[in-house]
C-alpha cells in the first residue's frame, strides 16, 4: 500500500530541508515498495517424472517333452498274453513267441513231438477267446541250406496250424508262413542262440 499524508499547513516561507514551501503547504508522500519486488523469483520446480517400474521379461514356456514312440515288444510269452486278456487289455498286434524249444520237432522234420502238446493245448485255449486272425510263423536256425530251412519252416508252421484247428481254433482265422533262417532273434554262433531262433510265432493280427 502507498500511504499519502497531508500535514497541517506551515507558515509561508518556511524552509523544509533547504527547500522553500511555495504554497505554505508541505506535501509528504511515503511510497512503500515491498522488498519482494527486488527479489529474484525462485525457479519453478522441475516436473517430477515418475520412472515406470521395470516390467519383468515374460518367462518362456517350457519346451514340450519329446514324444517317445513306444515300440512294440517283438515277442510276448503265452503267459503274458493270457494275463493281458484276463485284464481286458487288447492283444491285437502282439506276437506270441514259442521259444526255447517250447514246440519241438525232430531234427530236419515237421512232425510235432508229444512233449509240445501241453503248450499247444494252452495256446489253443487262449486263441479261441480272441476274434482276431492269427498268423502262424515258422523260423529255423542257420544250420542247413537256405532253401531247405525255408521249406522246413513252412511245413512246421502248417503242422502247428493244423494242430490248433484240431483243438478248436477256427480255421477261418488261421494262416501260416515259413521264414526259414531269414529273421533270427539273435546270433546263431551258440547253441543257446540257435535254440532261440528255432521258434514258432503266433502273430495276433490287427
Amino acid at each position: 500500500a502507498v500511504p499519502v499524508v497531508f500535514p497541517a499547513p506551515l507558515p509561508q516561507g518556511t524552509k523544509v530541508n533547504g527547500t522553500r514551501c511555495m504554497s505554505g503547504f508541505e506535501l509528504r508522500v511515503n511510497v512503500g515498495i515491498p522488498l519482494s519486488v527486488f527479489k529474484k523469483k525462485a525457479p519453478a520446480p522441475a516436473p517430477i517424472v515418475e520412472t515406470p517400474a521395470p516390467v519383468p521379461a515374460p518367462v518362456p514356456a517350457p519346451a514340450p517333452a519329446p514324444v517317445v514312440e513306444k515300440k512294440e515288444k517283438p515277442c510276448y510269452s503265452l503267459e503274458e498274453i493270457t494275463a493281458m486278456m484276463a485284464k481286458g487289455e487288447s492283444v491285437e498286434g502282439k506276437t506270441i513267441c514259442a521259444i526255447n524249444d517250447a514246440i519241438n520237432f525232430d531234427f530236419g522234420k515237421s512232425e510235432i513231438k508229444a512233449e509240445s502238446f501241453e503248450y499247444l493245448n494252452r495256446l489253443a485255449e487262449t486263441l479261441v477267446r480272441t476274434n482276431a486272425k492269427i498268423k502262424v510263423k515258422g523260423h529255423t536256425d542257420n544250420r542247413g541250406s537256405a532253401d531247405f530251412n525255408m521249406n522246413l519252416s513252412n511245413e512246421r508252421a502248417k503242422a502247428v496250424m493244423n494242430y490248433l484247428v484240431k483243438r478248436g481254433v477256427s480255421p477261418s482265422k488261421l494262416s501260416y508262413q515259413g521264414y526259414g533262417m531269414t529273421l533270427p532273434l539273435t546270433e546263431n554262433e551258440t547253441e543257446e542262440g540257435r535254440s532261440l531262433n528255432r521258434r514258432v510265432e503266433f502273430e495276433i493280427m490287427k
